[in-house]
C-alpha cells in the first residue's frame, strides 16, 4: 500500500515486477488498509468502524490489464 487515497478513489494495482495489473476503486482509505492488512475479513468492521466489503477492491470495481 503506497500513497494517500480515500475510500472510493481510483487506484492502480501494481505487481511485484512494477507492472500495472489493473485499476479499481478502493474499498478503504490507505490508512485503513494499512491497519487491516493481513487480518481476517471478519475483523475489519471492528478495526475501521464500519462494515465494508472485506476486500481492498471488489471485483465489480476492478479492471485488469491484459
Amino acid at each position: 500500500i503506497e500513497g494517500r487515497f480515500d475510500r472510493g478513489d481510483c487506484v492502480r494495482v501494481i505487481g511485484d515486477a512494477g507492472r500495472t495489473l489493473g485499476v479499481g476503486l478502493a474499498a478503504y482509505a490507505a490508512d485503513e488498509m494499512q491497519r487491516i492488512q493481513g487480518r481476517h475479513s471478519g475483523e475489519i468492521e471492528a478495526i475501521v468502524g464500519y462494515k465494508g466489503p472485506g476486500v481492498a477492491i471488489h471485483r465489480d470495481d476492478l479492471v485488469l490489464n491484459r
